[in-house]
């Protein structure tokens, strides 16, 4: 396993305050767009279930710290889940290949 280490602090409520290059909002809930800032989309899938992340057609979108997958930016993670915990909540482990945290 690889290192790493979670840049913009964050909660497991109410996800992060865009420190570290973040937007804010960044890891929130939602049911819907309408729930997230401004940048943010309402992810659905399983990957991301019901979190406010920026979308995504390449690693060029998204914020240092992140990379696209599944068209969303996801924390890049090493294959250290306490990354994805300690950024977004207990629900989230290093998954994608040991590369980002998933909620699912």
């Amino acid at each position: 396993m690889g290192s790493g280490t979670a840049t913009g602090g964050g909660s497991t409520a109410g996800g992060t305050t865009g420190g570290g290059g973040l937007p804010p909002g960044y890891g929130d809930s939602c049911t819907n767009n309408g729930d997230c800032k401004a940048d943010l989309a309402c992810c659905k899938n399983m990957n991301c279930k019901n979190t406010c992340l920026p979308p995504c057609t390449d690693n060029s979108d998204c914020p240092q710290g992140t990379a696209c997958g599944h068209n969303f930016c996801l924390f890049q993670c090493f294959g250290n889940d306490s990354v994805c915990t300690q950024a977004l909540g207990n629900a989230w482990s290093c998954e994608h290949g040991d590369t980002l945290c998933e909620n699912g």
